[in-house]
């Protein structure tokens, strides 16, 4: 979605843009074709060790020849457009950077997740490897801690830019009637924080059995089932909203008293810099980039369990005015460092550079 709104706006700057990945839902490739970008749909690779199992050997050789196949398909694209420029949206993507070694074209590495501590991935054949690879490829990171995470830091062709996640103009509301409700809007996962969610609000809704716990998303049946069934056995099941997936969270946002972020290693945090812009203040877990986005913006962090609990009683208690004014702090500096507008100057920017080297090297 970030990447999506980026090159959106990076489009009015007449930036000429050709997309490769992989099958696309319909929405996302309707999207692309309202606004003519060239999409070729190719087999990329995800540049992860496979399961270790019986077949490890045979799975291991699938990968070299699946990177081999994609790379030479990218490579074709390539050849055929003549880019100035290959971005590639992922860190487990590794064909772009090939492709531009090859043609001798500038590449970016967006890195938008840790990969290993987000999302347990384990990169092919190792992160060391994979960290010299950056080394000799310029880098976006959406956030401080993941470019720490990579060894970046003081790397001269990497930088952060913090993902764009709302247009200034159409996102910024502020409702000052707020429902007695906590969201939580991600994907369903274990990985999300969602077992502690359910425990401490099963914990808060023993003296504010006025509130409701609201959830928007999709998952492993299985695992909602097994949380709805923990829910159960806490006494709050009746106070919880499993609404599925919503294409718009935006208003969801703007009545609830506080977004709920509780996964334990966010690489950025969209819902919670879109929190911000909707005037709704955020619970967050006090690590990766929920930490970087409520350290700028305000917001209440939590360690623990029992911080977290302490957290969703001190929201409750604020008065109108005290939360008023919370929120729109933390409107003002989402506007300042998380619009799409900033992050596309920003982006740009760092294309002008990138050409600017290539032209003096």
């Amino acid at each position: 979605m970030s990447f999506l709104s980026m090159v959106e706006d990076i489009l009015r700057k007449e930036v000429d843009v050709i997309a490769a990945g992989p099958k696309l839902q319909l929405e996302l490739k309707r999207k692309l074709e309202a606004l003519e970008i060239p999409y070729h749909e190719i087999r990329l690779a995800e540049n992860l060790y496979p399961h270790k199992d019986i077949k490890y050997p045979l799975r291991v050789l699938n990968l070299l020849r699946r990177k081999r196949n994609s790379a030479r398909d990218l490579l074709h694209i390539a050849l055929r457009y003549k880019p100035d420029i290959i971005h590639t949206n992922s860190g487990v993507i590794i064909e772009g950077y090939e492709v531009a070694n090859k043609l001798n074209i500038p590449h970016v590495w967006h890195l938008r997740e840790y990969q290993d501590k987000d999302f347990s991935w384990e990169t092919f054949p190792s992160k060391s490897y994979f960290i010299r690879k950056l080394h000799h490829s310029y880098v976006v990171t959406i956030t401080d801690d993941i470019r720490r995470h990579f060894n970046l830091l003081e790397d001269k062709s990497a930088l952060t830019i913090h993902n764009g996640v709302c247009h200034i103009s159409d996102q910024v509301a502020f409702t000052e009637k707020k429902d007695k409700y906590f969201l939580c809007a991600s994907r369903i996962s274990d990985e999300k924080g969602y077992d502690d969610v359910i425990k401490v609000f099963s914990k808060f809704y023993i003296n504010h059995s006025d509130y409701r716990l609201v959830i928007l998303g999709e998952g492993d049946k299985q695992y909602i089932e097994s949380l709805r069934n923990k829910a159960k056995a806490l006494g709050c099941s009746s106070a919880i909203d499993w609404l599925g997936y919503k294409s718009n969270v935006m208003p969801y946002m703007q009545r609830a008293t506080a977004l709920i972020v509780a996964s334990h290693f966010e690489g950025f945090g969209r819902m919670t810099a879109e929190a911000c812009f909707a005037g709704c203040l955020v619970v967050g877990r006090n690590s990766g980039g929920t930490k970087e986005i409520l350290s700028e913006t305000g917001g209440y962090l939590f360690d623990d369990n029992q911080g977290f609990l302490k957290a969703l009683n001190d929201v409750v208690l604020l008065s109108k005015e005290e939360y008023k004014k919370k929120a729109l702090f933390a409107q003002k500096k989402a506007q300042e460092l998380y619009s799409i507008e900033g992050n596309v100057e920003k982006i740009y920017n760092f294309y002008q550079k990138i050409l600017s080297d290539k032209h003096e090297g």
